[in-house]
């Protein structure tokens, strides 16, 4: 289809992949309501089979909510005696599903009953999701908490620290080492949360000695064990500790997910439809397991409208 295509709720196309447009209060979060309930109907498909990602819990909450809601609304209006709905698009849409001789009581009161097992989510509960449902692929356990940032990593330097400060022969190389306590943390988080659908990340010796310019060979030679060892033991402290930062789980989905294409399979296969809210929001990261997972054809979704707000 052609770009900047008029989006209609009640006759657009529910197959293929659309980028969905449109302006704050526009009634973005309407339509992906109804289209929920479209591809009930229209698609026969399980609201269990129908993924719906967002990017913060509250926004997760509320449309988790308003999806039961209409679902009901539609339920209710099934039975004989109810009265007509006061929105003329939802009795538009009833109307033409009635010329499929759809049950529509059967069809709403299934997705009724399933819908504690509905795929709403947050962009960060869907990977541990798959990743946990799916473990099986790569003998892992994904049943993690999830932080915002990682005390292990202060763990990791302090490790690190006081092993190399002992090997080290000069005393003002020890002292050097301790003053990088920080910048040897920052160091790690971005190893370990680097993006890699971009550049792989470099860093020298420069970054962690500031401010000092001139530096031993000896404590050149420590920093490098430190980028080769820091990230492999955070995951091992991260592993007995059950514990993951929500960055650290992006990561750990992206390569999963690129890695083994069995697995991206198994979870391609395990929805019907996705529909991704304020897409616009997605970073490289992000991005890159979506594309992954539901477009690894390079293909990209077709457009529909023009405006700063997206849903995919």
């Amino acid at each position: 289809m052609s770009s900047n295509t008029e989006f209609n709720l009640v006759s657009s196309p529910l197959s293929g992949r659309w980028l969905l447009e449109a302006s704050a209060g526009t009634g973005k979060t309407y339509s992906l309501e109804h289209l929920v309930a479209r591809l009930l109907v229209e698609r026969k498909a399980s609201i269990e089979r129908i993924l719906l990602v967002t990017f913060t819990n509250a926004a997760t909450n509320e449309i988790s909510e308003r999806v039961r809601q209409l679902l009901k609304l539609m339920h209710a209006r099934m039975q004989p005696d109810a009265q007509p709905l006061s929105d003329a698009l939802e009795e538009t849409l009833i109307e033409q599903w009635m010329q499929q001789e759809a049950d529509l009581q059967a069809v709403f009161g299934r997705a009724l009953e399933a819908f504690d097992d509905a795929s709403i989510l947050t962009i960060h509960k869907f990977c541990q999701k798959m990743l946990s449902e799916f473990s099986f692929t790569r003998a892992g356990d994904y049943e993690v908490e999830l932080a915002q940032t990682n005390e292990l990593a202060d763990t990791v330097v302090e490790e690190f620290i006081r092993s190399e400060s002992a090997a080290l022969k000069e005393q003002d190389d020890a002292a050097k080492l301790l003053s990088w306590k920080e910048n040897l943390r920052k160091v790690l988080e971005k190893l370990v949360t680097a993006d890699p659908v971009v550049a792989a990340l470099r860093v020298d010796e420069k970054f962690a000695a500031a401010p000092e310019t001139e530096i031993s060979n000896e404590l050149k030679q420590a920093f490098e064990r430190f980028l080769k060892t820091a990230p492999a033991r955070l995951a091992e402290l991260e592993k007995n500790a059950r514990t993951m930062t929500f960055d650290g789980l992006l990561v750990k989905t992206y390569e999963l997910v690129g890695q083994n294409e069995d697995l991206a399979k198994s979870i391609r296969r395990r929805y019907d439809a996705v529909l991704i809210d304020e897409f616009q929001d997605t970073d490289s990261l992000q991005y890159g397991i979506f594309k992954t997972l539901f477009f690894p054809d390079n293909a990209s979704p077709e457009e529909a409208s023009s405006a700063p707000q997206s849903v995919f």
